[in-house]
């Protein structure tokens, strides 16, 4: 037996001090890098965040692991390891390749993708009963922070749930770092209803379509748009690469 946030546990010994264990590694880690406050940390369903990791499928699970830690092998690390001539997105060549930019590209392939995730998302919170109130909102700022990589400013006031998470942030919300009352709110929802659903599973599953149909598409396409090229296109390229990297050189010596 032990205890834990002062309950006994008599089974899955290992299993509770094994996430007691990562729990603070986590929040030491969430602290230092998004100055993560401990209440903050409190208020995220990580347990939510836990099933939705469990039920991916695992090459895509260890894929979002690695967008989380900002470990994938993006432009931006590519120049850090010298193997990259400039930190330009090779879709839109407008901004730094960041982790958060590959979602967030506006190349009209990324758009595309896109539009068609607001689609998907759209129908699923309709086939899950979400309050159309809620669901208009969440389109609404996934669209924002999609567009120009942050929320706008706004005296709106949103449902309690949305409210609770912009306080957060709203890239936690896109990581799955998703505050505790979607789950209650969804909960209270489908009981008021009479609807034998669960709160925690709608949020699970939000997160997970939202990595399925958004983050996992967009990557695949950077992929596809960087590798999969003809002869044609990879002079194209290659003219477009030496060009910025001029531009570059010149806006150095420029500064000097």
């Amino acid at each position: 037996m032990i205890w834990k946030n002062s309950q006994k546990y008599y089974s899955n010994i290992s299993q509770h001090l094994s996430h007691a264990y990562f729990q603070s590694r986590a929040l030491e880690y969430f602290s230092e890098k998004y100055s993560f406050s401990k209440s903050h940390f409190e208020e995220i369903d990580w347990g939510v965040l836990q099933h939705s990791m469990d039920i991916m499928h695992p090459s895509k699970r260890q894929w979002m692991s690695k967008y989380v830690s900002q470990s994938l092998l993006i432009v931006r690390n590519m120049v850090r390891r010298t193997q990259w001539t400039h930190p330009y997105c090779p879709r839109c060549k407008n901004f730094e390749e960041t982790h958060s930019h590959i979602i967030q590209c506006q190349h009209p392939q990324s758009q595309s993708l896109y539009r068609e995730f607001i689609a998907s998302l759209s129908d699923w919170m309709t086939s899950q009963q979400t309050p159309n109130e809620m669901a208009l909102e969440l389109l609404q700022l996934i669209t924002e922070w999609q567009q120009y990589g942050h929320l706008l400013p706004t005296t709106y006031r949103f449902t309690n749930p949305i409210q609770q998470q912009i306080r957060i942030g709203w890239n936690h919300f896109m990581e799955g770092r998703i505050n505790i009352a979607f789950t209650s709110y969804m909960q209270d929802h489908y009981d008021r209803l009479k609807i034998k659903r669960t709160g925690r599973k709608w949020t699970s599953l939000l997160i997970v379509k939202i990595w399925n149909m958004l983050y996992w598409p967009q990557w695949m396409n950077l992929n596809e748009f960087v590798h999969n090229l003809n002869t044609e296109a990879i002079q194209t390229r290659k003219r477009e690469e030496m060009e910025i990297t001029a531009h570059s050189l010149y806006r150095s010596e420029e500064s000097i």
